[in-house]
C-alpha cells in the first residue's frame, strides 16, 4: 500500500518541488503552498492549486495507507517512505473564514547533509561528539523543527564502529537510510500506533534484550522518555532528539516528559537521575541568511552526577567559544594527548578562536 501511496504522492501536483533535492519542507495552508529550500528559505510557490483537488489529493492517501480522516478524525499523520505528512481537516483548518484542509509533508533525504569538514560544527566539537560516541556516552540533541537534529543522529550512527551493533527506533523512516552508510550492524525498528506492541516505549523494551551497543531514538516526544531513561540506566546508551529553545534546558524538560506517565513522580529524584546518566546535551538551530537557510551546531552543555552544568561550546555569530572541562567531567580522564586540539581546546585554556 505505501508503494502506492509514495507514487501517488511523487506523481501530484507537488511533483515540481519534490523532485528539488534541496527542498525540506512543503506546505499548504488552505490558499498556497509554500516550501523550505535550503538555498533560498522558505518561498511561495507558483503551483495553483485548488479545494477540491487538495481534497481529493488527501482523501486518496488516506485510503492509499488506510488511515481515516474524517470529522471524528480530523488530524491525519502518517509517514510513507521518506516523507512525513501531517493533515488537517476542513473541520478545524480556516482560511479567511473559510472551512479548508492543510498539510504539511517533512522530506527526508537518503544521504548525509552533515560531514566532517562541513561547517555544521567546529572541528573541535566534532571531535568532542567523536570522542563521546567511541566512549557510549548518551547523547541528547534538542532543536526546533528543521534545525538539524535527524541530520547530526544520521553523522553520529554512520561515525558508529564497524564492530558494534545499532538498534534504531524511528517514527517517521527518516533514518532507514543509515543502513546504506553506516558500517556498523543497523537494525531498524519503525513504530506503528495502529498496532498493540509497536510504540516507542515497548520497543525500547525489546531492544534491551537484542544485544544492542547502540539505542537510537528517532525523536523523543512525550511519556516514552522514562524508557528512553530506564534504558540508560541498564547501561544501554542511547542517542535521541527532541525540541527545546536552548541546551541548558534539556534535562528539566526530560523530567517533564517523565512525569507525563505519573505526577507522583518526585521531580528532584527523578532530574538526579537524569543528571546521572545523561552528561552531554547538545543544541542545533537553523537560521535564514540572506536566501539561505543555514543550520549549524550552536552549544555543548555538560552536566555533572550532582546537576552542575557547564558550557562546553557555544557559537556566537561568527565565533566559537569553548569552555574548560571541569575536575569531575566525564570527558577530561578520556583527553590524554597533550598535543591534541581537544586538550589545548578544552583542557590547555584555548577560550575562544
Amino acid at each position: 500500500m505505501n508503494d502506492k501511496a509514495i507514487e501517488y504522492l511523487e506523481n501530484s501536483f507537488l511533483s515540481p518541488l519534490i523532485s528539488v533535492s534541496s527542498i525540506t519542507d512543503i506546505t499548504y495552508n488552505g490558499k498556497a503552498i509554500y516550501y523550505l529550500d535550503n538555498n533560498r528559505g522558505r518561498v511561495r510557490s507558483d503551483i495553483e492549486v485548488t479545494h477540491e483537488a487538495v481534497s481529493n489529493f488527501i482523501r486518496q492517501i488516506a485510503n492509499l495507507t488506510q488511515s481515516v480522516f474524517s470529522f471524528n478524525d480530523p488530524v491525519l499523520d502518517i509517514s510513507i517512505g521518506v516523507y512525513r505528512l501531517s493533515a488537517v481537516h476542513h473541520s478545524i483548518a480556516r482560511y479567511g473564514g473559510e472551512e479548508v484542509i492543510t498539510f504539511s509533508i517533512r522530506i527526508a533525504r537518503d544521504h548525509l547533509l552533515i560531514t566532517d569538514d562541513c561547517d555544521f560544527f567546529s572541528p573541535e566539537v566534532r571531535d568532542l561528539l567523536l570522542l563521546a560516541l567511541k566512549h557510549h556516552i548518551p547523547l541528547v540533541i534538542g532543536g526546533e523543527t528543521s534545525s538539524g537534529k535527524t541530520e547530526l543522529q544520521k553523522y553520529l550512527i554512520s561515525k558508529i564502529p564497524a564492530n558494534e551493533r545499532a538498534i534504531i527506533i524511528d517514527q517517521v523512516s527518516e533514518l532507514d537510510c543509515c543502513q546504506s552508510f553506516s558500517s556498523c550492524d543497523v537494525t531498524i525498528w519503525n513504530t506503528d500506533a495502529k498496532k498493540p506492541k509497536c510504540d516507542i516505549s515497548y520497543l525500547l523494551q525489546v531492544a534491551l534484550r537484542n544485544n544492542p551497543d547502540w539505542i537510537i531514538v528517532a525523536e523523543t516526544r512525550g511519556e516514552e522518555m522514562v524508557n528512553v531513561l530506564n534504558s540508560t540506566m541498564t547501561g544501554h546508551p542511547i542517542i535521541t532528539t527532541l525540541h527545546s529553545p536552548d541546551a541548558y534546558s534539556i534535562p528539566e524538560k526530560m523530567v517533564m516528559m517523565i512525569m507525563m506517565n505519573d505526577k507522583k513522580f518526585d521531580y528532584e529524584s527523578v532530574l538526579c537521575d537524569v543528571y546521572y546518566h545523561f552528561p552531554l546535551y547538545i543544541e542545533v538551530e537553523r537560521v535564514q541568511k540572506g536566501e539561505k537557510v543555514i543550520r549549524h551546531l550552536t552549544s555543548v552543555v555538560e552536566v555533572n552526577k550532582q546537576g552542575a552544568k557547564n558550557i562546553l561550546y557555544e557559537r556566537r555569530s561568527h565565533k566559537h567559544v569553548y569552555g574548560q572541562l571541569r575536575s569531575d567531567s566525564v570527558l577530561l580522564p578520556l583527553i590524554t594527548d597533550k598535543q591534541s586540539n581537544l586538550y589545548k581546546t578544552f583542557i590547555g585554556g584555548i577560550d575562544e578562536n
